[in-house]
């Protein structure tokens, strides 16, 4: 009997996002097939990274390569040279793979915004087929244009129609975020997605619908097993969780700017749903929090933020739940669509605005005024255009009050103006209390006495608080005299268990209080922040010590860097704390630098070794050794490619024909790899010669 020829399927997937849905349609579709994958890891975190760098096989594929396109190009190579680039890279995998391009019998391929692949599909003019998770593929090209900058690269994208359905290659779309377009634009509409009004791709093309959900249940127990096994997925019993946060890989980085001199990227990046999840009036007995494949938070800062809290990595597809075998009360995502497939009691799809445009820092304002109106009983809130109102319609459900944007209601209402320029008149005659920002224009418009301040203070409760701790203040209208006395009344004090910081309302007169007093303590000030226990500011402060010559600013610095060292950040903090120690120069100093770089450069530290190198060199705490200066240095040297220079200088320094030779090879091989330092001490070799 004939063997049936085995068909070679060659899968690429240029986002993270598409692992899933390729690897159940290769054990589904194409389980007796020789199968082969290509990975795109450009953007992806380092939690991400290592873990497909220790992957040894893939369920269902013969082999596979990781590869990282943005590596093997610069945005300002002329086309052609791209063109070269992409053929060059792509062919030396398949070669790798024992394979050439016209051996392949399928292609498949997935992708975000970033598509060599494509291009070089168009180049070689090869038919394949494309997944599509959110109607990526009908993208208008003039949008991916503008947001890549009109490069070279992206120019090539659009001329050879690498991200559309619309190309001649293109056989047929694979959808994977539903069974059906009318599934899908319905997910796209609840999550408030760009995406929602975007078409399906054209039906004269080969188009069909493979959702992990559906196909997971087509899959053997064996096949689940490998699954996995291969993902690390343990099982957690049917265990319940209240609330899950999904977070996508959008953040502010204006607001990260802003403050990364007082927090880690992790305490900025996480700030948004920290706050959220304090104001949210549920109780929050078991937290899970699932990271974006470009996301990771270190342990350490997990529970420095959020303490027996279930922490799913990055780089476990969100398509898989399924298989933790675990029961999810309230599921919130910002700008992520990885709770499409996740199943719920009730989901919150914020809008990326509500990150992208530091939305979230209007959240202490909002619950203020939610606040100030329970106390006055009432339930008709208003708040003004620059509040997305896809935010507040949650929290009109959650809190049960009338949030519209109408103003027409007979009902006496709190109204918060955001830009209160616009309102002045409207609100004049009104019984309404009607809430402002604090601003001279208003002070001026009303007068100070016919105003109260609301004023919203944060206290830092411990060393993992959120990192804007300024004082915020509304102003507070109204010419209703029923109400006036009860706002007299009003004060509250909220406990931010996941922000950090105790909130405190208080009513006063304008006329009590100076806004514009420079005495003011500078809450966010990184002085401030340090002296009450912020670690990321402690370090900064001892980075910022070190350079001065003050040896009581450099015992400042040894203490905060010992304190950061102590609650687990080390990575970051025992370099530095050498380098004080070693520029405080007492001999207890020494003693306790010699200490810390011997137990890090045992461990394999680099800097730990160069460290102990120079102390070697130098005779600090030690007796001078040059040759055990050599070892270390040697040992940075092989594991960093770093410090060659120095490592020739201590082989000079010896200066046996041994050591000069070692140095002279040295030398020769790190100058030949552009290395200034080599090149500068290869001069001098010859110079010595």
């Amino acid at each position: 009997m004939e063997t049936k020829k085995r068909k070679c399927i060659l899968y690429n997937i240029s986002h993270y996002g598409y692992l899933s849905p390729v690897l159940l349609h290769s054990a589904i579709k194409n389980k007796e097939n020789r199968n082969f994958l290509l990975i795109d890891s450009l953007g992806f975190s380092d939690e991400t990274k290592e873990f497909v760098d220790e992957i040894k096989s893939i369920p269902f594929f013969e082999n596979f390569i990781i590869y990282n396109e943005g590596q093997h190009y610069d945005d300002k190579d002329e086309k052609q040279s791209l063109k070269n680039c992409f053929v060059k890279l792509f062919d030396d995998s398949l070669n790798k793979f024992g394979i050439e391009l016209e051996d392949v019998d399928e292609v498949y391929t997935g992708f975000d915004t970033s598509h060599a692949f494509g291009i070089y599909l168009a180049i070689k003019k090869k038919s394949h087929y494309i997944f599509d998770f959110n109607l990526i593929t009908t993208r208008p090209m003039e949008v991916y244009i503008y947001l890549s900058g009109a490069t070279n690269y992206a120019e090539l994208i659009c001329e050879n129609n690498a991200l559309t359905w619309d190309s001649p290659l293109v056989k047929g779309v694979i959808y994977t975020l539903g069974s059906s377009h009318e599934e899908i634009r319905k997910l796209l509409v609840e999550s408030n997605s760009s995406m929602k009004n975007r078409p399906h791709a054209g039906d004269e093309k080969d188009n069909s619908f493979f959702t992990v959900k559906d196909n997971i249940t087509m899959l053997t127990q064996n096949d689940l097993s490998k699954i996995r096994e291969f993902f690390g997925i343990p099982d957690l019993g049917g265990r319940e969780y209240d609330v899950l946060f999904l977070n996508g890989p959008h953040f502010a980085k204006a607001f990260y700017d802003r403050y990364r001199d007082v927090s880690t990227y992790e305490e900025a990046f996480m700030y948004p749903y920290r706050v959220l999840l304090d104001y949210l009036p549920i109780t929050i007995a078991n937290l899970a929090i699932k990271t974006h494949p470009k996301i990771s938070i270190r342990a350490v800062m997990m529970e420095k933020m959020f303490l027996e809290t279930l922490y799913i990595a990055g780089y476990i597809p969100s398509e898989l739940f399924s298989l933790y075998n675990m029961k999810i009360k309230f599921s919130i995502s910002a700008g992520s669509t990885s709770q499409f497939s996740i199943t719920a009691d009730k989901k919150i799809a914020l809008p990326r605005s509500y990150l992208l445009d530091s939305n979230f820092e209007n959240m202490n304002k909002i619950m203020a005024v939610i606040y100030l109106s329970d106390h006055l009983g009432l339930d008709n809130v208003y708040f003004s255009r620059e509040i997305p109102t896809i935010l507040t319609s949650y929290f009109s459900e959650i809190f049960h009050k009338s949030m519209t944007s109408t103003e027409k209601t007979k009902n006496v209402t709190v109204r918060y103006h955001a830009n209160q320029l616009d309102v002045f008149g409207d609100c004049k005659n009104r019984q309404d209390i009607n809430v402002f920002c604090m601003s001279q224009d208003v002070l001026d418009y009303f007068g100070k006495d016919n105003l109260f301040l609301l004023s919203i203070k944060k206290e830092q409760i411990d060393d993992g608080s959120i990192p804007n701790l300024s004082d915020e203040y509304l102003l507070i209208e109204t010419k209703n005299e029923k109400y006036l006395k009860l706002i007299e009344t009003y004060g509250k004090n909220i406990f931010m268990k996941y922000s950090g910081v105790m909130i405190t309302h208080d009513i006063a007169r304008p006329t009590d209080f100076d806004y514009h007093d420079d005495n003011v303590v500078d809450k966010n000030s990184v002085e401030f922040l340090a002296e009450n226990g912020n670690l990321a500011c402690q370090r900064i402060l001892a980075i910022r010590y070190y350079r001065t010559k003050d040896v009581k600013l450099l015992k400042k610095a040894a203490d905060y860097l010992r304190n950061v060292m102590n609650t687990g950040r080390v990575r970051e903090s025992k370099n530095a704390l050498v380098g004080v120690l070693m520029k405080i120069n007492t001999e207890e100093s020494l003693k306790e630098a010699y200490e810390v770089a011997s137990l890090y450069a045992g461990k394999g530290d680099a800097v730990a070794m160069v460290m102990l190198a120079r102390m070697y060199r130098d005779g600090k705490h030690v007796r001078t050794d040059l040759n055990e200066a050599a070892k270390w240095m040697r040992s940075a040297v092989e594991k960093s490619g770093s410090w060659s220079g120095e490592l020739i200088g201590v082989l000079m320094k010896i200066n046996t024909e041994e050591s000069l030779k070692e140095a002279y090879e040295v030398a020769s091989l790190y100058a030949g790899k552009g290395d200034a330092g080599a090149v500068k001490m290869l001069a001098k070799l010859h110079g010595t010669s």
